[in-house]
């Protein structure tokens, strides 16, 4: 379902209100199928580690809510489909806030306003949506959001940013409902404009590591985290007189 682009936008999203970030992105060796998850730390000060236990956890399907929800802490939130049966799951939690969202009706709310056309094609606006509910949920403000969509949806993807969010904005305001049940806030907070910061994923991080080290020739299998790593020095090959080889299909 995307849920790593979902969780890189929320992490530019909290980038851009002026905090610190740190992500761990946790993946099965397979192709799809898989449970996979992304967990995000956010700090108004420096961190350099992640931590286990979640404030907010954000669900597409049945297997997230039943594989983490022993995680959430006491007053914390839980965000999901709204046509999943917590009762049926055994899923009953007084200490945290639930908050349903009816993805399917706003996505087929979006298709209908933008002329998309069949609304199963598009689940995987799953993500807009999800990211802004956790901004509404936390009073993470949308125009974060809604910067972090900008830099992310380039290329062919520009022609269903605005969809996307329009699909997430409707989030936005269903999940804001709950925010007087919330006390965990992330406000919009100043930053030293003196300070540069980047936002650097660890193939990035390996690959400009290569770089400095000398290397000016990698060939690869396309595989995670490979491929990834691979394509950001494809990227700036370049400007580094490089030479990236994909040595098979």
């Amino acid at each position: 379902m995307g849920v790593d682009t979902s969780a890189n936008s929320f992490v530019r999203s909290c980038a851009y209100a002026g905090y610190w970030i740190f992500g761990k992105r946790e993946y099965h060796s397979n192709i799809t199928g898989e449970h996979s998850y992304f967990i995000v730390t956010v700090s108004d000060k420096e961190i350099k580690s992640f931590r286990d236990p979640i404030d907010v956890l954000v669900s597409f399907e049945e297997r997230t809510l039943k594989f983490h929800i022993k995680d959430v802490k006491p007053g914390g939130v839980v965000i999901y489909d709204a046509e999943i049966d917590l009762e049926k799951l055994g899923i009953k939690r007084d200490d945290v806030v639930f908050i349903p969202i009816k993805y399917n009706e706003i996505i087929k709310e979006t298709a209908e306003k933008f002329g998309l056309g069949d609304f199963k094609k598009l689940q995987v606006m799953r993500n807009s949506i999800s990211v802004f509910a956790s901004a509404g949920a936390i009073d993470l403000p949308a125009e974060c959001v809604i910067k972090s969509m900008d830099f992310i949806f380039t290329g062919k993807r520009r022609k269903v940013l605005e969809p996307n969010k329009f699909a997430g904005l409707v989030g936005y305001e269903i999940a804001k409902k709950f925010q007087d049940k919330i006390k965990i806030k992330l406000p919009k907070i100043e930053q030293n404009s003196q300070q540069k910061r980047v936002i650097l994923t660890g193939t990035q991080a390996t690959a400009l590591g290569k770089i400095v080290a000398g290397c000016r020739f990698q060939t690869y299998y396309p595989i995670t985290p490979a491929t990834d790593e691979s394509e950001f020095l494809e990227s700036i090959a370049k400007k580094y007189n490089m030479v990236v080889v994909q040595t098979e299909d």
